[in-house]
């Protein structure tokens, strides 16, 4: 796919600029320079998103946009060892499935260096880019990728062509349909209509995986489905019976992806999990959130504790006072404070600087920061509204959240990043 003097180019200017590398097109005639360009950009794009990737010479990157939708190598990884451990602790047996081996395995299917269970066996169904498939794979002894697009299969066969991974070109309504049962399911439903639009149901999701749940569940003991943040997931767990775990997998300061799992031996409550890079995962169910007593704060202790992105989408928010052992400053206001720090916090902590209301001293008195970021949270202003009133400009150390009391009181705390 890459002759010798295009990946010999590509290898010299990896860091190079694309666009001043375009203009001297001429002085390479061997190297297929259109290529070579595309595969200089994405490597240099996806540096820290996929570092194992990117270090591969081998690898063929796809277009653009297949790039911004794949997964990132932190949460590709998050999901094929929660298939590793969920098959142990749910004891999820390769041998009880009702047919022993995949129709499309490969032959060299047991050839993965260190893999963990060499019956297991797993289906992708939304290949793309292969990130998912490629770090899954290393928990099975064999593994399928499905892709409609050609192009991506084409890459995908060159990419796998030494691994466990077997590439199937076809629609994945159509596949699982007529594939033999497996162990595992990947599917990441498509978040665009025909027109490029965002959709906002996952039944209008391509697979529409509401209409197939059913097929897969008869034909696998595991299924991960990826939603994206911006999806509601209560609704979905509404349209998806029997999910067991609800993953909310966080990076970057970012609620990256949503994983609804479900096994077939699960039983009880959804359990809810927040998991973020550097500190213990927060596992809960909604009726440990119903059940547990709203701790309200009196008045605003030293330190201002803002949840991550990921922790408010999970939204357990009467329950983090509980086990942090910190306070709210109201029911729907989503800030927290104490006078010591939280282990294992899932967001920020910011120390407070000054308690201001609206009144025109306070309004004097914070003018001279002269610059500050803006949170508003619970209040009839926006950041920008408040920004204008306050006439600061963006940046610096300070940082002002805007925020409505327990009882109903509009305060501005001032911190310190």
């Amino acid at each position: 796919m890459l002759n010798a003097a295009t990946r010999s180019f590509i290898a010299d200017h990896r860091g190079d600029d694309v666009y001043a590398l375009s203009l001297k097109a001429k002085q390479y005639p061997d190297v297929d320079i259109r290529l070579a360009l595309q595969q200089i950009e994405a490597r240099q794009r996806c540096a820290k998103k996929l570092p194992t990737i990117t270090a591969n010479d081998d690898w063929v990157f796809p277009p653009r946009l297949s790039l911004e939708q794949c997964s990132s190598e932190e949460t590709a990884l998050y999901k094929a060892e929660l298939i590793s451990h969920m098959m142990q602790e749910h004891a999820i047996n390769p041998d009880e499935r009702p047919t022993a081996r995949h129709e499309n395995a490969n032959s060299n299917a047991g050839a993965t260096i260190g893999c963990e269970n060499k019956k297991l066996q797993l289906v992708d169904l939304t290949g793309g880019m292969g990130i998912d498939t490629f770090f899954a794979s290393q928990h099975c002894s064999a593994a399928t990728y499905v892709e409609c697009d050609e192009h991506l299969c084409e890459l995908a066969k060159h990419n796998f062509s030494y691994g466990n991974i077997n590439v199937v070109c076809c629609d994945s309504t159509d596949y699982i349909h007529h594939m033999a049962s497996t162990d595992v399911i990947l599917i990441d439903p498509a978040r665009r209509d025909n027109s490029g639009r965002k959709v906002a149901a996952l039944s209008d999701c391509s697979p529409d995986i509401t209409t197939l749940w059913d097929t897969i569940r008869a034909k696998s003991q595991m299924c991960i489905v990826k939603i994206s943040p911006m999806l509601d997931a209560t609704e979905a767990l509404r349209q998806l019976p029997e999910i067991s775990e609800t993953h909310y997998v966080g990076a970057a300061g970012e609620c990256k992806e949503i994983l609804l799992v479900w096994h077939i031996n699960a039983t009880g409550d959804v359990k809810h999990i927040v998991h973020e890079q550097g500190v213990k995962d927060f596992i809960f169910t909604r009726h440990d959130e119903s059940a547990a007593i709203a701790d309200i704060a009196t008045g605003i202790g030293k330190w201002l504790h803002v949840p991550s992105a990921t922790m408010l989408k999970a939204a357990p928010f009467t329950l983090l006072a509980k086990r942090f052992g910190i306070k709210q400053l109201a029911v729907n206001t989503h800030f927290y404070t104490s006078d010591t720090l939280p282990a294992d916090w899932h967001g920020k902590s910011y120390q407070v600087e000054g308690i201001y209301g609206l009144g025109k001293s306070d309004i004097k008195q914070l003018r001279q920061l002269a610059c500050a970021d803006i949170t508003v949270r619970n209040a009839p202003l926006s950041p920008e509204m408040l920004r204008k009133k306050l006439n600061l400009k963006d940046g610096g150390t300070n940082h002002l959240f805007a925020c409505t009391l327990n009882n109903g009181a509009i305060r501005i705390i001032h911190c310190k990043k």
